[in-house]
């Protein structure tokens, strides 16, 4: 089994679904922020979970621009790994990232609706 690369801790959000969300604080474009959505998990049979989650970014750029990928990333026991969410390792970025104070503002709002 290929060695884990550990990115850090994760913090999550949530869509305006109330679905879980990963926030992702931009270490190349500092104030920026990357937002992943829940996409699929898989429990190995160590029964560790690891969740993927999709660039929301990306997804809605992808309704203009049809035939891309849209990146992933994953999280286990609480951690990103094995992918660096700033430029993830299975397909690039084709959004920009929003800036960390409309995120907040987004997950402020959120909150609120219940």
């Amino acid at each position: 089994m290929a060695p884990t690369i550990d990115f850090g801790a994760v913090n999550y959000g949530c869509t305006k679904y109330k679905r879980r969300m990963v926030l992702y604080e931009s270490v190349l474009q500092p104030g920026k922020r990357f937002e992943f959505c829940y996409s699929s998990s898989y429990q190995d049979k160590r029964g560790i979970e690891t969740a993927y989650y999709k660039c929301v970014g990306c997804m809605h750029a992808k309704r203009y621009n049809d035939g891309r990928r849209i990146p992933k990333i994953a999280v286990r026991q609480g951690r990103l790994v094995n992918s660096n969410p700033d430029r993830p390792s299975n397909f690039p970025h084709f959004c920009q990232p929003i800036d960390s104070a409309v995120s907040d503002r987004r997950q402020r709002e959120r909150e609120v609706i219940n």
